[in-house]
């Protein structure tokens, strides 16, 4: 199958029956994770808000930043890092865990990483949901630009799905991807503005606007869900252009390779 094709079918993914499996895949993967727990889908809300207790009370008790709705501030950066993080971290896993599926009826492959990203963005939508409700009581206003917030998660969604794929190729001759992914998701979280202004990292490392896409992503989330204004649209233009080059490189790598990760499963 050539890139091209491939390209074409994820186009076609939001389409009749096909967009039907993906979802169902996405449903059953999501109430999957949380099968036998007393608290099931609620710990999707209760991580989350225990890392933002936990990282507020260090960053304002103990450093002493005192940022007006700080707490948000963190919250956003940190459920917008978490459903990256979470995305990209389970997919090293996808063909694998999907290998008797894969094996056996015949799917498109990258169906199973749509399902995968679509699975964490369901957690997210939760977390953002809590969010609102949450910055609506501390008095946060929304202007009418909350309307672009779509196109940013899209471009997250195609940035999660291209970063996804590759990291699954790369599992497929490197059994250590996993720990150094941990790794570079960990510099990616500190470095993406989480815990403050993307301003600031940028005054102090010029270089990071380059290097971590998630600090113009984070900084505009906020523009739209915490300030009341509309993202900066050169930081979107060049997520967007980040993400979908990205996702080219992944499809790509992917076609090349799929068939090696077949006769390793």
């Amino acid at each position: 199958m050539s890139s091209s094709k491939l390209s074409k079918q994820i186009i076609l993914a939001f389409n009749g029956p096909r967009l039907e499996r993906i979802l169902a895949l996405a449903q059953y993967d999501y109430t999957k994770r949380y099968h036998g727990s007393h608290l099931g889908m609620i710990w999707a809300l209760i991580k989350p808000i225990f890392q933002l207790t936990v990282y507020y009370f260090i960053f304002t008790g103990v450093f002493g930043a005192s940022e007006d709705n700080y707490a948000l501030l963190i919250f956003l950066g940190l459920i917008t890092w978490m459903l990256f993080s979470e995305s990209t971290n389970r997919s090293m896993t996808v063909l694998k865990s999907k290998a008797f599926l894969i094996k056996t009826i015949q799917v498109n492959p990258v169906d199973f990483f749509i399902s995968n990203v679509l699975t964490a963005f369901v957690g997210f939508g939760l977390a953002l949901a809590i969010y609102i409700v949450a910055s609506l009581v501390m008095g946060v206003g929304y202007s009418w630009q909350v309307i672009y917030l779509p196109f940013l998660l899209l471009t997250i969604f195609i940035l999660c799905l291209g970063v996804s794929l590759i990291l699954a190729v790369l599992n497929i001759y490197f059994q250590d991807i996993e720990q150094l992914w941990s790794m570079v998701a960990m510099f990616g979280m500190w470095t993406s503005g989480v815990f403050g202004r993307s301003e600031v990292f940028i005054q102090a490392f010029p270089l990071l606007r380059y290097i971590n896409p998630f600090l113009a992503i984070i900084s505009n989330m906020r523009n739209i869900l915490l300030y009341s204004s509309g993202p900066n649209w050169n930081d979107y233009a060049y997520t967007t252009i980040y993400a979908i080059t990205i996702l080219i490189v992944g499809l790509v790598l992917f076609d090349r390779n799929y068939f090696q990760a077949l006769e390793r499963l």
